[in-house]
C-alpha cells in the first residue's frame, strides 16, 4: 500500500472519529417498505461481501436475511452504548438476522476490539476491522456509533446514532 493510501485511510478513520465520538443524538432515517427493494421486486439480487471475522469465521453481508451493522472504535466512549444495543437486539432477535461490529480504525489489533466487546457486554458480537473502509464507504457512514439495517435485496433500510435495543429490533422486523 502505497503512502498516499495509507495516510487516506487514517485520515477517513480519523474524520469518522472525530464526526461521531461524542455525538448522543438518536436521529434515525427508516426508509418506507416501498423505497427497499424486495425479493420480489425485479430488482436483480445484492451482490453479498464475504467478512472476514476476527474470529476466523466467514459472514456475508447483505445475507438472505436483514444485516445490523454498528460502527464503533475502540477509542470512543459513546460507541460502548451502541455495541450494547447492537448486541441486546442481537439476543432479542435470535437469528432473524446477521449482526456485525465493524471496528474503524485500521491499526486495531483483534484482541483489543475482543477485549470491548467483552467489556460492553457484547463478546458474542462478530466483529471485523474496516481495515480499508470498504464498508465504511460503500454504506455512506459518516459517524461513529451508526448502525445501519440491510435488507437482503442489499438496500440500508434504517440508519441511526446510538439506537435503543428495541430501535434496532423494530427495524429488523421491518427489514425482513
Amino acid at each position: 500500500m502505497t503512502r498516499r493510501a495509507s495516510a487516506g485511510l487514517v485520515m477517513l478513520a480519523a474524520g469518522a472519529v472525530l464526526t461521531g465520538c461524542g455525538a448522543t443524538s438518536t436521529a434515525s432515517s427508516p426508509q418506507t417498505p416501498s423505497a427497499a427493494a424486495g425479493p420480489h421486486s425485479g430488482a436483480a439480487p445484492a451482490v453479498s461481501t464475504a467478512l472476514r471475522t476476527i474470529n476466523g469465521s466467514t459472514v456475508r453481508v447483505p445475507s438472505s436475511k436483514p444485516s445490523v451493522l454498528v460502527f464503533i472504535s475502540i477509542s470512543c466512549a459513546d460507541c460502548s452504548a451502541a455495541a450494547k444495543a447492537v448486541a441486546q437486539a442481537s439476543r432479542t432477535s435470535g437469528d432473524k438476522a446477521t449482526f456485525l461490529a465493524v471496528d474503524l480504525d485500521p491499526g486495531v489489533a483483534p484482541r483489543d476490539l475482543s477485549g470491548f466487546l467483552s467489556s460492553v457486554n457484547a463478546k458474542n458480537l462478530p466483529s471485523v476491522v474496516d481495515e480499508k473502509a470498504a464498508l465504511t464507504g460503500k454504506y455512506q457512514v459518516s459517524a461513529l456509533s451508526s448502525v445501519i439495517v440491510i435488507n437482503p435485496a442489499g438496500k440500508v433500510t434504517y440508519r441511526a446514532v446510538n439506537p435503543t435495543a428495541n430501535a434496532i429490533t423494530a427495524a429488523v422486523a421491518h427489514s425482513s
